[in-house]
């Protein structure tokens, strides 16, 4: 009975640590081709005058990889996101399978991050102004 509840125990432990580190993920929009856009709030640093969070698009109707034609079924972007500038870039991405294992990765050199700036009224900007709005104290 003690083994039991030993165990027990242990499992509980085990539950209550990965729900402190889980993923805050928050639906934005959905894009003009029924794409829904969401933002780990949980991962939103600042990091210099920048801020960084998770982005993940889960597609409507799988999308092919165009190296090889796997079909994607989200895709997750680590975005840049100078607020002030009203600008975003990619930092890293990962393309995954509608099992959940990775297609392809790739991350940039933060000095190669491509910044582009956000159109108004798109989930883009959505996107940004969620995560200028849930940025950490410090950063705001």
């Amino acid at each position: 009975m003690r083994n039991y509840l030993v165990l027990f125990v242990i499992f509980v432990i085990s539950l209550i640590s990965s729900v402190s580190s889980a993923s805050q993920w928050t639906f934005i929009g959905a894009d003009d081709k029924g794409n829904n856009w969401a933002v780990d709030k949980s991962s939103i640093v600042s990091v210099g005058r920048t801020l960084r969070a998770w982005k993940r698009i889960d597609f409507k109707e799988r999308q092919p990889y165009p190296p090889n034609g796997e079909l994607i079924q989200h895709v997750y972007f680590l975005d840049v996101v100078n607020c002030t500038n009203h600008q975003v870039g990619v930092k890293a991405s990962r393309l995954m399978r509608i099992d959940g294992s990775v297609i392809a990765t790739h991350e940039d050199k933060d000095e190669s991050i491509q910044w582009q700036t956000v159109a108004p009224d798109t989930v883009v900007e959505k996107t940004m102004m969620y995560v200028c709005s849930n940025a950490p104290k410090a950063a705001k």
